[in-house]
């Protein structure tokens, strides 16, 4: 195998480890895009038109952490 398949070969692994990465939303879309875009410019290789960018999973909602939209409250306040 040439150098360029071998690089080809390695990114295609390590885009396919960022897919998990969002599949599994141990990263944010953003972050997916931001590692997306930099290891493929240094890399080398082409940045795929958004008509060739693969549909992916979307990040999941967001619940609300137990003090979001909670008062809380101080003893001796009426409840």
């Amino acid at each position: 195998m040439t150098t360029p398949e071998q690089r080809h070969q390695l990114y295609l692994k390590q885009v396919a480890l960022l897919d998990t990465f969002l599949e599994k939303h141990a990263i944010t879309r953003a972050q997916y895009e931001k590692s997306f875009h930099d290891l493929t410019e240094k890399m080398g290789e082409p940045l795929p038109e958004a008509s060739e960018k693969q549909e992916l999973p979307q990040d999941p909602p967001q619940e609300p952490s137990p003090n979001q939209d909670t008062q809380v409250k101080q003893e001796g306040e009426p409840q």
